[in-house]
């Protein structure tokens, strides 16, 4: 089976509002419950912890 279209990895930021788009890479796991994850922002570099529906779709996949 192959991807012939990921979904867009997209978040605000809460400190300068900007809407940024990352690749998988550019997201690190917090192994928290729920799921979360850390990724910079692309204008004000702040770190940020989101949970965005297609990282959680695709690790609940290859858990169960």
């Amino acid at each position: 089976m192959k991807v012939l279209s990921a979904p867009p990895l997209i978040f605000t930021c809460p400190k300068c509002g900007a809407t940024c788009q990352g690749d998988e890479s550019d997201f690190r796991e917090q192994h928290t419950m729920p799921p979360t994850w850390k990724v910079d922002c692309g204008y004000c570099k702040l770190t940020v912890t989101i949970s965005p529906p297609a990282l959680i779709a695709k690790l609940v996949g290859t858990r169960f």
